[in-house]
């Protein structure tokens, strides 16, 4: 019995995983210009490890389901002022949010520059001096 229930328990772990893989895969074929869509994703990830529903971050929010939904699908901003809220909702580090919500600024600036990432290297370094 316990190691059928071990097996259970390896088998949860390869799935969450293995979604993981596919969400992230699913997103490398498509256009990652729209505004929000690591955070968005991060912020849906991190719903349904919750098991909230769209209509409880909205409450959390004061906006509408339809913004929630938006805001996951990368299709609308999500408000600097919100990642607090968000991170006490889910039990997260603020500063992981405000990673993802400044790499989601610094994608939408560099997307269609040719030298963008020679942009980011340069300011790295001149960060590192």
């Amino acid at each position: 019995m316990v190691l059928l229930t071990l097996c259970v328990l390896k088998l949860l772990c390869l799935y969450r995983q293995f979604r993981k893989l596919w969400l992230n895969l699913t997103y490398l074929g498509q256009d990652l210009s729209i505004q929000g869509i690591m955070l968005g994703q991060k912020l849906k990830e991190l719903r349904e490890e919750h098991q909230f529903v769209q209509r409880e971050v909205a409450a959390k929010l004061e906006v509408d389901t339809a913004y929630v939904s938006k805001m996951e699908k990368g299709e609308k901003q999500i408000s600097r002022s919100w990642l607090p809220i968000l991170a006490e909702m889910f039990g997260v580090n603020e500063n992981d949010l405000i990673i993802e919500w400044l790499a989601d600024k610094v994608n939408k600036v560099i997307k269609d520059e040719p030298l963008g990432i020679n942009a980011i290297n340069r300011v790295l370094n001149e960060q590192n001096q």
